[in-house]
């Protein structure tokens, strides 16, 4: 192994470093101390950062500490931190362990090092998995049922009163005492105007692990051009209601936000599967895709896209879906590309038109939401009508400023003519009076 060293303070950077082959990818050294003197690897310590985002890979600094020689002073302790990406640190990790002379106290150190490791890795991946909620049956039934009746407005007493149902067997099925059949949350969900699926599971959430813009390119920790996905901080992850039938283990989900977009706002939903219909015909349907491709430092990354795949002799091409991509060369998102994984959007979905809001249409007599609907739909011509007033008001400004210009600058040009006329009038006349004097023979004097 050779390494370039540089002077920074009282720091001794590596620059450069070479590594065995096999190494999977750079990682950064600093030595601290002194390292003039012969000192034996004694103790490590490892801080390991969870991603930021989704799509991150985890960062992971190792400090290796040397036995510190009799008589010397704590900053003088040989000191070697390494820092990078997960894999290759542990891989580098691993080879400095093993130059301890003692192949024993080498195997020793490395195997408490792999734990110490799995620790640390458990500790810092500790926020990616505080999200990670069972999507069924969160809320028991009962409080279910509860939330249910409360939002007819009335109380249960009432509410059983209503539909013709002892209140004692509702107070039974609110408070858990007694459970509720499937023919019971059949015959609750008939009054209450909902699904009786509703009253024995939650909705089906899942976190929007990714998103994308179809338009412009989006800058963040890195730089994405459009429809490339770009994850974002996991503290409180985006969450959408999957419809039932869709879901499986498997679904993932990712969101456009593009304003101005025709997709702006929609979630894709897809099966996630490293070999995810590879081999299966997903021509002119829209997709998730993940390819390999060079990176910072040639470093092989999996990057993922959104589009509309297209294979045509062989080749296989991803094309911009948006109808609104200002810039026609952009439409290609990659040409003639290997992907690594092609998974089919099974459904694009609004997630504000799959909330249920049933419940609300009960508590409004028909009549009602007759009016409120032909009342919506006049505020809807209205606006129409003068979005169209307003586009022709916009024109006839655009044409009276283009009259404008049009005007000033024909004025510009006769002004320039009628000065250039009076500086060459003593010109013009004295030609004219010379070809006057030649013709009449009976002239005399000057021309003046």
């Amino acid at each position: 192994m050779a390494d370039k060293l540089k002077k920074v303070g009282d720091k001794t950077i590596v620059v450069e470093n070479k590594y065995p082959i096999g190494y999977r990818g750079p990682v950064k050294e600093e030595k601290y101390g002194d390292w003039k003197t012969v000192a034996e690897l004694e103790d490590f310590k490892i801080v390991f950062t969870s991603p930021s985002t989704l799509l991150s890979p985890a960062n992971v600094d190792v400090m290796f500490l040397y036995k510190l020689p009799a008589g010397a002073k704590e900053e003088q302790r040989k000191k070697l931190v390494i820092f990078g990406k997960e894999e290759p640190v542990y891989d580098q990790a691993q080879l400095i362990i093993k130059r301890k002379k003692n192949a024993v106290k080498a195997n020793q150190m490395a195997t408490k090092f792999a734990k110490a490791w799995e620790r640390a890795r458990i500790q810092g991946y500790s926020s990616l998995h505080k999200d990670k909620l069972n999507p069924f049956n969160l809320t028991p039934p009962t409080s279910l049922l509860s939330r249910a009746i409360d939002r007819t407005g009335v109380d249960k007493k009432t509410f059983a009163e209503k539909i013709g149902k002892k209140s004692a067997s509702l107070y039974h099925h609110t408070k858990g005492i007694r459970e509720m059949s499937r023919e019971t949350a059949i015959e609750y969900a008939e009054k209450l105007n909902c699904d009786p699926v509703d009253l024995m599971f939650n909705k089906i959430t899942i976190p929007v692990w990714a998103k994308a813009n179809t338009l412009k390119s989006v800058e963040l920790d890195d730089w994405y051009e459009p429809c490339k996905l770009y994850s974002y901080y996991t503290d409180k992850p985006e969450r959408v209601i999957v419809p039932r039938d869709l879901y499986r283990s498997d679904l993932k989900a990712i969101k456009i936000d593009a304003k101005g977009s025709m997709y702006d706002g929609q979630v894709g939903f897809y099966y996630y599967s490293k070999s995810a219909a590879a081999d299966q015909n997903n021509s002119n349907r829209l997709v998730v895709v993940g390819i390999e491709e060079k990176g910072f430092l040639d470093e092989t990354e999996l990057n993922y896209y959104f589009g509309l795949y297209e294979e045509i002799r062989g080749k296989s091409n991803l094309i911009n879906p948006d109808p609104y991509i200002e810039n026609m060369e952009d439409k290609y998102i990659r040409k003639n590309f290997d992907p690594l994984f092609i998974a089919p959007i099974i459904a694009m979905v609004n997630p504000n038109q799959i909330v249920d809001a049933t419940y609300k249409q009960a508590q409004i007599p028909a009549d009602q939401i007759r009016k409120e609907e032909n009342i919506r739909r006049a505020v809807e011509e209205m606006k129409e009508h003068l979005q169209r007033e307003k586009m022709a008001e916009i024109q006839r400004r655009k044409v009276e400023e283009e009259l404008r210009v049009m005007t000033d600058k024909l004025t510009k040009q006769i002004r320039d003519m009628e000065e250039a006329a009076k500086k060459n009038k003593f010109d013009l006349f004295h030609k004219e009076r010379q070809v006057l004097n030649k013709l009449n023979p009976f002239k005399t004097g000057t021309d003046d």
